[in-house]
């Protein structure tokens, strides 16, 4: 790129990115410039006619675990280098943008004040009827008691017994409601006490796990 990004996608009409961008929480992993509500970064590969960093074993290495993990949360990554052009750079922002783009018209609502939230990477436990609501790479509004919270990615939905989610996801999450359980009985006696108007006969019922991804906006 011969020119600022930001004054490419100002002079192009495209929103101006956010400039090291810390997408994973977890990780001190950053992107060179994003736009977090569109879930799109772009990654300038400098050094690749000297051979630098990004063109060495360990430098490359470690750049495919940081894409994986976008890749995972929801991200779409562009790559560019020092010898792209600067009309092709903004012919690709506006080709993703174009395709990615989604409206946060879908809301998942959370009636406790959970820590979670406030997670990079978090998960919640629905009714079946909610598989059919949702999917993967859908963009969602989160809200706590009723009051937007925050944006959110869907990074997966899948439609189990309840028998087949792993303890460790059911202690977790009743813990984040303010209770501790120890089996998947117990677990569904809690369901059967939050959620009364819900049916919830055994644990061989089928219960809907969504993996969200929060939007640092």
């Amino acid at each position: 790129m011969r020119q600022s990004l930001t004054v490419l996608c100002r002079a192009a009409g495209l929103k101006t990115p956010a400039m090291e961008y810390r997408f994973c929480l977890d990780r001190k992993w950053r992107f060179d410039y994003a736009w977090p509500d569109q879930r799109i970064a772009l990654e300038y590969e400098g050094g690749v006619t000297s051979g630098g960093r990004h063109t060495r074993a360990v430098g490359y290495t470690k750049d495919c675990e940081k894409y994986n993990q976008a890749q995972i949360m929801g991200w779409t990554v562009l790559r560019v280098t020092n010898l792209t052009q600067d009309s092709e750079v903004i012919n690709t922002l506006k080709a993703a943008a174009a395709k990615g783009a989604k409206v946060a018209g879908k809301k998942l609502q959370f009636s406790r004040n959970f820590t979670k939230l406030y997670e990079s990477l978090y998960s919640t436990l629905r009714h079946n009827l909610v598989a059919a609501k949702y999917a993967a790479g859908d963009l969602v509004t989160v809200y706590l008691n009723d009051e937007k919270h925050h944006l959110a990615f869907i990074t997966g939905v899948s439609l189990k017994p309840l028998r087949e989610i792993e303890i460790e996801v059911l202690m977790k999450d009743a813990a984040y409601k303010g209770f501790e359980i120890r089996t998947h009985e117990q677990y569904l006696d809690l369901l059967r006490e939050l959620y009364p108007d819900k049916e919830f006969k055994s644990i061989d019922d089928y219960v809907t796990l969504i993996i969200l991804s929060k939007v640092n906006a």
